[in-house]
């Protein structure tokens, strides 16, 4: 009677004591999938996060070009001859003597909108990146009501850069506030 006892305790302790085999495999895999999609909103997460930071640096980049070309265009030299300008560049004499032209230049990442600043000699005194990242710059000019792609009589009513990059189409329309002779 004895050894029968010691038999069914044993058993009973062995059969409460752990888990089985397919419990443990259910828990691994229950904890694979919970540690998969956390995993998966951390990238996600992580890539939400690194966008965010693309399109504010390129937002900035962007006021930057802009308000640096605005600034320029106010300070142009009023008469004849001080802007001249194709859909690729636009080349200003201003007020402090200096020669500025903004042009668009491929390099080996992307595209760049550079500034520079011209001698008498059209030699390059200075050189600036004042944007980054872009795929295409055009400029138009507005005279006697219409756009065109080229300015070259007199400073026209407006400018208007585009300019095609990461962050989609960016556009600046520039009035300039200038009295012709007659006037």
């Amino acid at each position: 009677m004895k050894a029968v006892m010691v038999t069914r305790r044993i058993s009973q302790i062995g059969s409460q004591a752990g888990f089985t085999l397919l419990e443990l495999m259910l828990a691994i895999a229950i904890g694979g999938m919970v540690l998969t999609a956390v995993y998966n909103l951390f990238s996600v997460g992580v890539d939400t996060q690194r966008r965010i930071a693309r399109v504010a640096s390129q937002t900035q980049a962007w006021r930057f070009y802009a308000e640096r070309l605005r600034t320029d265009l106010r300070n142009l030299l009023v008469e004849a001859q001080t802007l001249s300008g194709d859909r690729n560049s636009l080349t200003l004499r201003l007020a402090s003597a200096q020669t500025i032209r903004y042009e668009w230049r491929v390099t080996a990442h992307s595209g760049q909108v550079r500034r520079l600043v011209l001698s008498e000699g059209d030699e390059t005194d200075a050189e600036t990146v004042v944007y980054e990242g872009s795929e295409k710059l055009a400029f138009r000019y507005l005279n006697d009501g219409k756009w065109l792609n080229q300015s070259e009589e007199g400073v026209p009513r407006a400018v208007e850069c585009t300019l095609h990059g990461g962050a989609g189409e960016q556009r600046l329309v520039v009035a300039l506030e200038v009295e012709s002779a007659g006037e």
